[in-house]
């Protein structure tokens, strides 16, 4: 490697004009001004290219190469574009050669920045990652973070074309065919760096909300599925984000949702995040999902206000805001409502504002939480003849989920309300036999009137002490023509 260092130095004093010629070359140097710059960059590329030839046989090599692009006198465009296809194929050892060359050769400081920008967009993630992670400890030297900022929003902004440029694909993409619709694949190569720079630069979220707003579905979809781990990392106190909330863009509602339900996830929401999410959602944002992720830190008022319009929302969505109203059977001193409350609530819902078929259905999610509602609902009286109530007026939609009951309850609802069993039995044996067999042995016996034998008695305990701003309406229930 000496040696062929020595070669390359003296070319290139021959180059700069450092040696003189012999005599006897001294007039086909004068005619041919070129031949020099030609005769070095031959031999660069040819070492070069030698040496990427053995990389296989023996680590050394690695080391030869590495040391080539370190000492070399003058490193020609030639011989970076060698290295750039290196990174296909030994792309560790062609990237941190690009990666030393940016910190150690300023006169090549810019193309060799361009060629590790450019792989942070390959279609391999194994050399996006590896080129993401030496670009963002670039990204640290003043010099360079505001090109490394301009290329990333520059690929960023492509997210707002229906189409993906022709400047995406290509061999030197790693993406030969061209494609005419936003892929998942694509989309991401245009985010992936932006999004990692959010943890260094909270200013850059602001055009990432401007850039989603004017994409098109499918790549809004990417966006909010890779914002997790750079939101996460920002936190409900980041001044960026409480102003991206405050401001909130026009059609970016669903963005600040996702955002929000990320940095609440398993916390309790800051009084300054509930305040701006009660803000935006009282004068911009109707939609009632924008409050779920801040459920518990509202108030109990503002919680049962909202209840009507959140059990409207999809089963799976509405199980997720009982989890967040009350915890888990482990922990629940922190709840925003205990499960009794939310029982009361449920139940006392006035009819013109949602459907009983919603309550219906609530009920029955709650229900099916048994490590939470296990006997403490039952031993409750208001709950237990709340409920009692709603399944009269809701027969006979309300079929369904006193068969979930057990049968010491479903035994004691009967007593109160024994016009319900005859229909229930009659309903019960409309199913198929394989229907039937989905409902437990005790039910069935219940039903048939085989109970007393082998039931204790239910033991109700005395009133608690109901929340100040709960009541229910225990009036009979008007006639439904």
């Amino acid at each position: 490697m000496d040696l062929a260092l020595a070669w390359l130095f003296e070319e290139y004093c021959l180059l700069q004009g450092f040696t003189k010629n012999p005599p006897v070359l001294v007039k086909e140097s004068k005619e041919k001004e070129k031949e020099q710059a030609y005769l070095y960059n031959n031999l660069l590329c040819a070492i070069t290219r030698t040496i990427v030839i053995n990389l296989s046989k023996d680590k050394e090599y690695e080391d030869c190469l590495i040391k080539l692009y370190a000492d070399a006198p003058l490193i020609t465009d030639d011989a970076i574009d060698i290295i750039r296809g290196l990174c296909v194929s030994h792309y560790e050892l062609g990237l941190n050669i690009f990666y030393q060359m940016v910190i150690c050769r300023p006169p090549k400081q810019l193309h060799c920045l361009n060629a590790l920008l450019s792989l942070c967009t390959y279609n391999s993630a194994e050399i996006r990652d590896y080129a993401i992670s030496l670009v963002l400890d670039l990204y640290s030297r003043s010099e360079l973070s505001h090109i490394i900022e301009e290329y990333a929003s520059f690929y960023l902004g492509f997210l707002r074309l229906a189409t993906p440029p022709d400047v995406l694909f290509g061999n030197d993409k790693g993406r030969p065919d061209k494609q005419t619709e936003w892929s998942e694949d694509v989309a991401k190569s245009c985010i992936f760096l932006y999004l990692s720079l959010l943890s260094t630069n909270e200013t850059l979220i602001h055009e990432l909300a401007s850039v989603y707003v004017a994409t098109v579905q499918d790549v809004k979809r990417v966006i909010l599925r890779l914002l997790e781990v750079p939101v996460r990392g920002m936190g409900m106190t980041s001044p960026e984000l409480l102003k991206l909330i405050e401001t909130c863009p026009s059609g970016a509602e669903t963005l600040i949702t996702r955002i929000v339900h990320i940095i609440t996830e398993g916390q309790t929401p800051s009084e300054v995040l509930v305040s701006k999410i009660r803000e935006l959602y009282n004068s911009c944002v109707s939609d009632v999902r924008f409050l779920i992720p801040v459920l518990g830190g509202l108030p109990k008022r503002e919680i049962l206000a909202a209840l009507p319009k959140l059990i409207k929302l999809n089963p799976v969505v509405v199980k997720e805001v009982f989890n967040r109203l009350l915890g888990d059977a482990n922990n629940q001193e922190n709840a925003p409502l205990t499960p009794a409350e939310l029982m009361i609530a449920l139940h006392t819902i006035d009819g013109a504002k949602v459907d009983l078929k919603y309550v219906i259905k609530a009920t029955s999610l709650c229900f099916a939480e048994t490590a939470i509602y296990t006997q403490e609902v039952w031993e409750q009286k208001t709950v237990w003849e709340g409920f009692i109530k709603c399944c009269q007026r809701t027969v006979p939609q309300s079929y369904q989920v006193i068969l979930q009951l057990p049968p010491l309850q479903l035994s004691d609802l009967f007593g109160k309300c024994p016009e319900l069993k005859s229909p229930l039995l009659d309903h019960v044996l409309s199913f198929t036999e394989n229907q039937r067999t989905h409902i437990p042995q005790g039910v069935m016996d219940v039903l048939y009137g085989d109970v007393n034998p082998i039931y204790e008695t239910v033991h109700i305990k005395a009133e608690p002490k109901s929340p100040p701003d709960l009541s229910i309406d225990l009036k009979e229930p008007q006639q439904v023509l």
